[in-house]
C-alpha cells in the first residue's frame, strides 16, 4: 500500500491537473464550502503529485477553489506519486466516484443535534456548509411518520416528495395513501394533482 505524505503547501505551487476528472459544476455551493472552512477549517487534505518544482492537484478541487476564495496561502496536501497521466485519471475516478453520499435521514439527526447546540438554523447552515434552506429541509424531515422515511430510506419516494406530501396533507392516513400512489413517480405535476384531490 502506497503512504501518502502530508506537507502544507501554498496554494501558488498547485496547479488543477488535466487529469482532474471533476469537471462540472465547480462553483456550485462553493460559497457554503469557504464559510465552511472559514469556521472550521479543512477537514480532509487535498491530494497532489509532484511534477517538476510544482504539483498538480487531482482530488479536492472545490476545497482548493474555496480556499482561493478566501485568499488563504497554504492548504494541507497528501503527495501521492503516478505512473503516467492513465494512473492519475484511475486515481481521481476512483476517489470520486466511491465518495458515498450521506442517507437523508443520516443529514436529519446531524442538523437536528446541532440545532439544539448552536440555536438556529442559519448557525447550523454556516457550520456545515450549506445553505439555510437546506437545513430547514433536514430538520422538517423528522417530523415525517415512520412509514413515509421507511420508503424515503429504501429508494421508492424521494425526500423531497416526502416532505411535500407531509406538509401539504396533515392528516396521516391520507399522506399515507398518497405516498403509495406517487411512489417510484417522477413527474412533478402527478404528484401536485394527487395532493390537491386529497385535500378535497
Amino acid at each position: 500500500m502506497e503512504r501518502l505524505k502530508l506537507k502544507n503547501l501554498l496554494l501558488d505551487e498547485i496547479d488543477i491537473s488535466i487529469s482532474n476528472v471533476r469537471k462540472s459544476n465547480l462553483e456550485e455551493g462553493i460559497e457554503e464550502l469557504a464559510n465552511s472552512i472559514k469556521e472550521i477549517g479543512i477537514q480532509q487534505p487535498v491530494v497532489v503529485f509532484q511534477r517538476g518544482n510544482r504539483y498538480e492537484l487531482l482530488i479536492g478541487q472545490r476545497r482548493y477553489l474555496a480556499c482561493k476564495k478566501l485568499n488563504l496561502k497554504n492548504i494541507p496536501a497528501l503527495i501521492t506519486t503516478v505512473k503516467n497521466e492513465t494512473d492519475a485519471i484511475i486515481k481521481s475516478f476512483s476517489e470520486n466516484i466511491h465518495r458515498l453520499e450521506l442517507e437523508y435521514r443520516d443529514k436529519m439527526q446531524v442538523a437536528t443535534m446541532l440545532l439544539k447546540k448552536l440555536g438556529s438554523a442559519d448557525k447550523v447552515a454556516r457550520y456545515l456548509g450549506v445553505n439555510p434552506q437546506t437545513v430547514r429541509k433536514w430538520l422538517g424531515y423528522k417530523d415525517l411518520s415512520e412509514d413515509i422515511k421507511e420508503m424515503v430510506d429504501e429508494g421508492k419516494l424521494s425526500a423531497t416528495t416526502a416532505l411535500r406530501i407531509w406538509r401539504n396533507i396533515p392528516n396521516e392516513k391520507k399522506a399515507v395513501e398518497i405516498k403509495k400512489k406517487v411512489s417510484g413517480q417522477i413527474v412533478d405535476g402527478g404528484i401536485t394533482s394527487m395532493i390537491d384531490i386529497a385535500r378535497e
